[in-house]
């Protein structure tokens, strides 16, 4: 086991799969420079390849739990978008 080990996605559908089954536990969302966003799950056993499989064979979840977490991980983003602006904001100001 290797509690640091993360797995990054910018699938939005995998993601909320692996959040809505708790089968990862979602630690946060970065931006990547090329405008993109990952999201970043707790994989400290590399489970993230087979539940990757098990959700490309169609693995089921609650359609309510997926949308929660769908709303979870989309809010997230939001808050991480945010966040860079006001960083670029703040950034732009201060070389006045």
């Amino acid at each position: 086991m290797n509690s640091n080990r993360e797995f990054k996605s910018k699938w939005l559908q995998l993601c909320a799969f692996l959040h809505a089954t708790r089968s990862l536990r979602y630690l946060r969302t970065e931006l990547g420079s090329e405008g993109l966003a990952y999201f970043v799950f707790s994989d400290p056993y590399d489970d993230a390849p087979n539940l990757e499989f098990k959700f490309s064979q169609g693995a089921t979840v609650s359609a309510i739990t997926l949308f929660g977490s769908l709303t979870f991980l989309r809010r997230a983003l939001k808050t991480a978008q945010n966040t860079l602006g006001e960083s670029h904001h703040v950034s732009s100001q201060s070389h006045r």
